[in-house]
């Protein structure tokens, strides 16, 4: 498979859409600076979602992610950054990586295994 896009995923992407709720927070720091966003995913992986969104979040946001699951899938608590915005075909959508240390890393990471 040809990498057109610039593509630098680790791992298979799973087309699913789903509801979600990201929180932007301080550096790290896990303090929530702005109330819940609601969006839904485009795609998932173990290491990152891609979401459409309906304003910009700047590259490098930290964010606080639940994410409950279709199909009895569980509920899961992530924490995350924002890598990319971009708009795709009048949608504007981001690339989230998920970070290692996440709360519920483990059990997200056996979804896709």
């Amino acid at each position: 498979m040809t990498d057109r896009s610039g593509d630098k995923r680790r791992h298979p992407r799973l087309m699913r859409e789903e509801t979600l709720s990201i929180r932007p927070v301080s550096g790290g720091q896990g303090i929530a600076e702005r109330d819940a966003i609601y969006c839904s995913t485009v795609d998932m992986s173990a290491s990152g979602i891609q979401v459409q969104l309906e304003r910009p979040l700047p590259e490098g946001q930290h964010l606080d992610i639940w994410i409950a699951l279709l199909d009895d899938l569980g509920t899961y608590h992530l924490q995350g950054k924002v890598n990319w915005v971009r708009e795709e075909s009048s949608v504007l959508v981001a690339g989230i990586e998920i970070m290692p240390h996440s709360e519920d890393i483990r059990g997200w990471e056996e979804l896709f295994s």
